[in-house]
């Protein structure tokens, strides 16, 4: 016979209801206020952005100006902590792995950051620009040495691409065969 699970002690809210801590599965239960009784409903999670107020949240999940800058904001941080720890891996890199972390964990909401990721990506051509213009001053590379830096580019992305239809290739024949979804 299997024991029912242990609760934390509940803590008494603001609103006179109490809110209680299934240790075995680690989420929150709630007691409704006015009856006392366990109403047996998980309550969600903070907010990812609950620091914030609603109007606040409001204005960032509508605002393509400040997801912009809070991806920028993301990258300046990667590259403060590759600056501070000397680490030799590009700060953009550092960036991508705190705002993958805190997606996965539900810190902040896709949706908060979707409309500035998508103006980012829309507007890439314009960050190689300066690339392009970096290249143009050596002239080196219109030569043999830039013939065979083109063939390795495009061997690279050649490869690149073969291996990734391969993998797929193999987990969709894995899938079929294993009835996954």
């Amino acid at each position: 016979m299997r024991a029912a699970p242990a609760r934390a002690p509940a803590i008494t809210g603001v609103s006179g209801g109490r809110i209680g801590h299934d240790a075995v599965t680690g989420t929150v239960i709630g007691v409704d206020a006015g009856t006392g009784i366990d109403t047996n409903h998980v309550l969600r999670p903070a907010l990812p952005l609950s620091g914030l107020t609603v109007r606040g949240r409001y204005v960032l999940r509508n605002s393509q100006l400040l997801q912009i800058a809070a991806i920028f904001a993301f990258w300046l941080l990667g590259e403060a902590v590759v600056r501070f720890c000397d680490i030799p891996v590009p700060g953009g890199i550092i960036g991508m792995v705190v705002v993958f972390s805190l997606l996965a964990s539900r810190r902040i909401s896709l949706r908060s950051m979707r409309r500035g990721a998508q103006w980012y990506l829309a507007e890439m051509l314009l960050f190689f620009i300066p690339a392009v213009l970096a290249v143009l001053n050596h002239h080196e590379l219109f030569g043999v040495l830039g013939a065979k830096v083109l063939v390795v580019i495009l061997g690279s992305t050649a490869s690149v691409i073969a291996v990734t239809a391969l993998v797929m290739d193999l987990f969709v024949r894995f899938r079929g065969r294993h009835d996954l979804v």
